[in-house]
């Protein structure tokens, strides 16, 4: 099996290969997916990254959270390897931030990631066993510790990994949600 780098590198390319076409239809029929699940639709706080680049353009799954009155947080990088659940109330309060990611600028007031219901997670690849490769640098492996949360990746099916390597300290996915289908552990 390739190690986890190669593994990153070889899923960047098959998403550029697969096209902006296919990305976009995928995450779009993913995302009703996601609308239609009960746990979302009962959900008082979620947290959910903001897509930049190739990922999922999440900015559909956390306005419409907003504008069904859920609580809302987002990633906010507080140092080396450490990140917050940053509350927002609009899509207005993201800028660039640091590591090229959308965030919340300074001044945000922080959520219990424990209280949290749903937690929509990045990661440069999924497998069909709900495994995650992250990007390498651990935030969220080390953020996902606090959470009671339904863990949630949004995948693309023709991008999933048959299996990933793993190590104690990575953190999964509950559901795996696909234009396809919806996998999970629950």
């Amino acid at each position: 099996m390739l190690n986890k780098s190669q593994l990153r590198l070889l899923a960047a390319k098959a998403e550029r290969d697969a096209g902006e076409a296919y990305l976009r239809s995928a995450d779009e029929a993913s995302f009703r997916k996601l609308f239609d699940l009960e746990v979302y639709k009962r959900a008082e706080t979620i947290f959910s990254y903001v897509g930049v680049g190739t990922e999922p353009n999440t900015a559909a799954i956390i306005k419409d959270a907003l504008e069904a009155g859920k609580r809302v947080a987002v990633p906010k990088i507080t140092g080396e390897g450490t990140m917050d659940a940053a509350l927002i109330s609009s899509l207005d309060e993201l800028e660039a931030g640091k590591l090229g990611l959308i965030e919340p600028s300074a001044g945000y007031t922080a959520a219990e990631l424990s209280d949290t219901d749903v937690i929509i997670i990045p990661a440069a690849a999924f497998s069909k066993r709900l495994e995650r490769l992250g990007r390498g640098g651990g935030y969220y492996d080390r953020f996902l510790v606090q959470s009671r949360g339904i863990k949630i990746g949004i995948g693309r099916e023709k991008l999933l990994f048959d299996e990933l390597p793993t190590q104690p300290h990575d953190v999964g996915i509950d559901v795996l949600i696909t234009e396809e289908k919806i996998r999970s552990r629950r």
